[in-house]
């Protein structure tokens, strides 16, 4: 009997710790200086990130686009647009969708060798046709890494 006496005590106290722990955990966002969260909706539908090239960056192949949160209680299908402003010219470098649409995770879109001079990187939240700016729509991305 004190046996599963000490068990379920070792079983309660463990279980609790860790909920507490995580509880304290979720109310603090920690982020290094270098990470900017950035916020776009359908009144802000894009941002741009001004992008200096080095020899070792224009190397790197793909272009990384981390969504921290996504806010699409109507579930309104949604894309990321990612264009490439450099020398007077607007390029698409690819699109990518989450799926389902509230789900945020990290994305790679291919440079395609098209960052050789200094430009800037836009972001454009893609929105269907019938869109109506009733719904809620909020999405909170970290900043563009290229690699």
């Amino acid at each position: 009997m004190k046996f599963i006496f000490i068990l379920f005590l070792s079983w309660f106290i463990s279980s609790y710790c860790n909920q507490h722990e995580s509880k304290r955990g979720s109310n603090k966002i920690s982020l290094p200086n270098s990470d900017t969260i950035y916020t776009i909706s359908p009144a802000q539908p894009a941002f741009s990130q001004a992008v200096q090239i080095t020899d070792s960056l224009s190397k790197k192949k793909f272009v990384s686009i981390t969504v921290a949160n996504i806010i699409n209680p109507d579930m309104v299908p949604i894309t990321f647009e990612l264009y490439w402003q450099s020398e007077g010219k607007n390029e698409l470098l690819g699109s990518v969708a989450p799926f389902p649409a509230n789900n945020p995770g990290s994305f790679i879109i291919a440079t395609a060798g098209k960052l050789r001079t200094d430009g800037r990187l836009e972001l454009r939240l893609g929105l269907p046709p019938e869109f109506k700016n009733k719904n809620k729509l909020e999405v909170k991305i970290r900043r563009l890494k290229i690699e």
